[in-house]
């Protein structure tokens, strides 16, 4: 039994690692529900306190659907990330990049993320601070480096790079900023 079960294993990464049969959807769902999910709420709890979570034990990920639940408020069950507010979503869907991105290399902790809040309303913006920061710390970031075109960062430490002729500029419409401690 223990010989047929290394085999099936063996097997199962072998066919993962084919080009033409592609990765066994059991192996998304474990890497998404053991991976990623835990990181992502680790985030989401620094902006909404718990009250905003993934269900990881909920997570569906099957030949017909793809679907990862959340809860919020403590009472609300919604049955998948796509039924959020778009708000939510801007603020879900940065938390997976970063996760991803964590996840995907471990090598380099200065980081530049280009535009990534274009899709914040105003209210989302402060979370997204609060995300980045939680995040920095979390990866022991010495630096990050966002482009955006939004001035919300007026009222936050920044070091603040101007990336055209300053003369006459003021910081609100410079481009380029880099975050502080």
């Amino acid at each position: 039994i223990e010989i047929r079960n290394k085999y099936d294993l063996i097997s199962n990464v072998r066919s993962a690692l084919s080009p033409t049969t592609g990765i066994p959807l059991d192996f998304i769902e474990y890497y998404i529900k053991e991976e990623i999910i835990g990181r992502i709420n680790e985030l989401l709890d620094s902006v909404y306190h718990g009250r905003l979570r993934l269900l990881k034990d909920e997570v569906i990920v099957d030949d017909s659907s793809f679907t990862i639940p959340y809860i919020k408020n403590n009472t609300t069950i919604v049955k998948d990330i796509s039924k959020a507010s778009d708000g939510e979503r801007a603020i879900l869907s940065i938390a997976f990049s970063l996760v991803l991105i964590q996840l995907s290399s471990n090598k380099y902790n200065i980081m530049l993320l280009d535009e990534i809040d274009t899709s914040l309303d105003t209210t989302s913006r402060g979370k997204f601070i609060d995300l980045l920061e939680s995040y920095m710390y979390t990866i022991k970031a010495e630096q990050l480096f966002l482009i955006s075109h939004n001035n919300m960062f007026d009222s936050y430490p920044v070091c603040v790079l101007l990336t055209s002729d300053y003369q006459g500029l003021n910081y609100s419409e410079a481009t380029m900023y880099k975050l502080c401690n």
